[in-house]
């Protein structure tokens, strides 16, 4: 008989992708925005679709096999990893920073709002 555990509330997690493979992951996502017509999108928005992708691949480092985690989230870290690659792409001049705070985009108070060049 195999058994599930849930996990309530936040759980923290590293992620097992080197900085390059998470830069991939973030600008294909800008890429994929772009296409769309979509030219903005969140920070903690792009923090879900990192999370989402890691978890379906199983990136999540000392994540439980039997478990299920209501709301996975990452470590500060990683939080600070996604960042630097955020400033990466800012001095490329493919994203910036929007701060015409708009309601309708960010999902989250204080949410940082990026525009895609």
């Amino acid at each position: 008989m195999n058994f599930r555990i849930t996990v309530l509330g936040s759980h923290p997690f590293s992620l097992a992708y080197e900085d390059n493979e998470l830069k991939d992951i973030i600008g294909e996502y800008i890429k994929l925005r772009k296409e769309k017509g979509h030219p903005y999108f969140t920070y903690f928005t792009l923090i879900q679709v990192i999370l989402d992708k890691a978890n379906k691949e199983d990136k999540l480092k000392d994540k439980d096999k039997n478990t299920y985690y209501e709301s996975p989230d990452l470590d500060q870290e990683e939080y600070t990893r996604v960042s630097r690659i955020l400033w990466d792409f800012i001095f490329e001049r493919k994203i910036y920073i929007d701060f015409s705070n708009n309601k309708y985009i960010a999902h989250y108070n204080n949410d940082t709002v990026f525009g895609i060049f």
